[in-house]
């Protein structure tokens, strides 16, 4: 009886044209992997490099959208009944949202990001100069910060505000959608349409964390347990990622979610403690605070940079922004709600 009611719950059309969706994309590049992978490199090309300015925008209208929010009367909302207590604590709160924000992610690109900077370096900077390693250190802070967060923030919270205050019944962005297409069209073909192609980005962007994710979780395993590095390790790995996901989002926020999420932030402070302690310390507390410094003086600078002279004349088209800063926040901008 519970999973036929839980089946009821389901939405079928937003859930069917998604599917339906995705499996019409998935399967022709799984039939014509070369050509899909020229289909997709297209598709980058085209929204990194004729939209990135659309993107640096977003991001700047993000940052400063947020920081009026911050101290307007929109931001004294309480997301919930006003005599209501927080559901988790702030601790647990926190690293809810640190793990399901960037933690997957900031383990791979913390350790390495640099290095792709370092090499082909931002503003046409010669590869592996000393300049090149302190602008490396800098944009990895960067692209993890404040507009990163904003473009998170902008449709999440309208997302949370008709949830939490209006008391809609389900999370979606048709629902915060709804002031301006209006309640019909919310829950309409259009506001259908809008969840389906919500859902259909947002497993883009999980394929895009996880193809990320495997391979670095499989040569830890390798090196650990001399495991195989194929490609079916990959799948097996990626299964099991999927499982414990999947598992977490089923048995809810304090079962699932909260657990995982409190395991994985303390796991990442022992291990962030443990190399501040036994790594080169001032080294690194010197070269955070020089790039936090070299980040805030240079702020608007990187997030308006488009190279737009790229390949005119004497300048270099290092392609630095659309293949860093404008997929970054296209990236963010999939997972926000």
């Amino acid at each position: 009886m519970a999973r036929k009611l839980n089946f009821q719950l389901i939405d079928r059309p937003t859930f069917f044209g998604a599917l339906g969706l995705l499996i019409s994309t998935v399967v022709p590049l799984l039939l014509f992997p070369k050509e899909g992978a020229e289909w997709i490199a297209i598709a980058k090309s085209f929204m990194t490099d004729k939209l990135g300015f659309l993107y640096l925008g977003l991001g700047v209208a993000a940052f400063f959208f947020m920081i009026y929010i911050v101290f307007s009367d929109i931001g004294q909302i309480k997301l919930g009944d006003p005599d209501e207590a927080p559901e988790f604590k702030t601790a647990s709160w926190a690293a809810m949202l640190f793990c399901g924000g960037i933690g997957a992610s900031i383990l791979y690109w913390g350790a390495i990001e640099w290095a792709y900077y370092y090499q082909s370096p931002p503003f046409q900077l010669e590869p592996g100069s000393e300049e090149a390693v302190r602008w490396a250190a800098t944009y990895g802070i960067f692209h993890w910060g404040p507009i990163a967060w904003s473009i998170y923030l902008v449709p999440a919270l309208p997302i949370a505000y008709f949830f939490y205050v209006r008391k809609q019944p389900v999370l979606k962005v048709s629902a915060a959608l709804m002031p301006v297409i209006g309640e019909a069209r919310s829950h309409g073909w259009v506001g259908k349409l809008v969840d389906v192609l919500f859902i259909f980005g947002l497993l883009g962007g999980g394929a895009t964390t996880l193809g990320l994710a495997a391979p670095l979780i499989t040569e830890g395993v390798n090196y650990l347990f001399g495991v195989p590095k194929t490609t079916e390790t990959q799948v097996v790995v990626l299964l099991v990622c999927t499982a414990i996901f999947a598992y977490s989002a089923y048995a809810g926020m304090e079962k699932g979610i909260k657990l995982l999420s409190n395991i994985n932030f303390w796991g990442a402070l022992g291990l962030l403690a443990f190399i501040l302690i036994c790594g080169p310390t001032i080294f690194m507390l010197e070269t955070g605070l020089d790039s936090l410094g070299r980040m805030l003086s240079n702020f608007f600078v990187m997030a308006t940079w488009a190279e737009p002279f790229g390949g005119y004349g004497s300048f270099a088209d290092t392609h630095f922004p659309q293949d860093w800063t404008i997929f970054y926040w296209a990236w963010w901008l999939v997972f926000a709600p």
